[in-house]
């Protein structure tokens, strides 16, 4: 009985790990930045805030707009605007649209600071194009953007969180 189970099982796993990762989905946040569309895989996120006051950093790089207090924790945050090297809008959304993402990162407490989050929706795996030329829509943003996918009739931009860091 117990070779039965265990046959029954590996047959099991191995029609699981054989099965099309095209059908796999994955959680995405919708956003924006500077007037465009990116998809932030949500396992690269922790949580979203309302933005709060900064106290900028003497030294460090221009796209690090400084610490925030969240909760009680201190926030580095980014801004990715300026890290992609994407031209600014003349669009400013307003504050109440704005949001700081916190962003998984193993030392630190780090988030950047977007336009506005749209949404959070599942999106297949099929449904997201890979390829060299992912970032080459955007001058300059391959090092950032894995992908893109369409989702109801617009083109976002699939984010790299980790490459926002470095």
């Amino acid at each position: 009985m117990n070779e039965t189970r265990a046959g029954l099982m590996d047959g099991l796993l191995s029609q699981a790990n054989h099965a099309p990762a095209q059908d796999a989905k994955a959680d995405m946040l919708l956003l924006r930045l500077a007037g465009h569309r990116f998809l932030l895989p949500l396992e690269q996120v922790v949580e979203i805030n309302r933005p709060a006051p900064l106290t900028p950093l003497p030294i460090g790089p221009s796209h690090m707009l400084g610490l925030a207090n969240v909760m009680g924790k201190a926030l580095c945050v980014i801004d990715p605007v300026m890290r992609m090297g994407l031209a600014a809008d003349n669009l400013h959304p307003p504050l109440s649209k704005q949001r700081f993402v916190t962003l998984r990162h193993p030392h630190m407490n780090v988030a950047i600071r977007v336009d506005m989050v749209e949404d959070i929706q599942a999106i297949r795996a099929s449904d997201v194009a890979h390829d060299e030329h992912a970032g080459s829509r955007l001058p300059g943003m391959t090092e950032f953007v894995t992908g893109s996918a369409e989702i109801d009739g617009a083109t976002y931009s699939v984010l790299d969180g980790g490459a926002l860091l470095c």
